[in-house]
């Protein structure tokens, strides 16, 4: 509840958070409304293939984003796939997602 409060922030760093699959589904929502997040690091979070369902979506929302940093979690070629081609589907760089 608190990020939804948060709209104007333009970084967020989360990594090593164990945010995990729960985590991402909560934290999506607020992540659409945050359009002017230029940069989103969540590396090390236990995110899996459900995690990315959940987050995947927010990205055609958050349109100032222009780095997503997501290594070290725990989906599979599948959730890379998904984010990849929601990236793409945004029009976002392909050199500003690490996967």
């Amino acid at each position: 509840p608190a990020l939804k409060e948060m709209k104007g922030m333009s970084w967020l760093y989360l990594d090593n958070n164990n945010i995990g699959e729960k985590g991402i589904e909560h934290l999506a929502p607020a992540l659409k409304e945050m359009k002017g997040m230029s940069y989103l690091n969540l590396h090390t979070n236990n995110i899996g293939d459900k995690g990315i369902e959940h987050l995947a979506p927010a990205i055609k929302f958050m349109t100032a984003l222009d780095t997503l940093t997501l290594y070290h979690n725990a989906f599979t070629a599948i959730g890379a796939d998904k984010i990849r081609h929601a990236w793409q589907q945004a029009g976002k760089a392909p050199n500003s997602l690490s996967l």
